[in-house]
């Protein structure tokens, strides 16, 4: 008498995912290092960083929410995100006119 092991199959797809936000994230983040660099030696560029770094506390928000279900740090990273927006716009409106 043999006995027949009985193997599941998993019914669940295997999904390959790509992360276009993370590597919008890691390449932002780099952009503002660079960014941070320049300011340390040319004032002028302060709208531009904060413009930078507001962007990427945005998508770092994002990313927390809907990758790593994280909400505490959301809240904070979107509030500093939009006000490094608003003020980096109206300096550089401010250049402009």
């Amino acid at each position: 008498m043999s006995k027949k092991k009985s193997i599941q199959k998993s019914t669940t797809p295997i999904v390959k995912l790509s992360y276009p936000l993370l590597y919008l994230q890691a390449g932002l983040t780099i952009v503002m290092l660079i960014l941070a660099v320049m300011t340390l030696f040319h004032g002028s560029m302060l709208p531009w960083f904060e413009l930078s770094l507001g962007i990427t506390l945005l998508d770092i928000a994002l990313n927390n929410a809907l990758f790593y279900k994280r909400n505490g740090g959301t809240i904070l990273y979107t509030l500093i995100g939009i006000i490094l927006l608003a003020l980096s716009i109206i300096e550089l409106l401010g250049e402009i006119l």
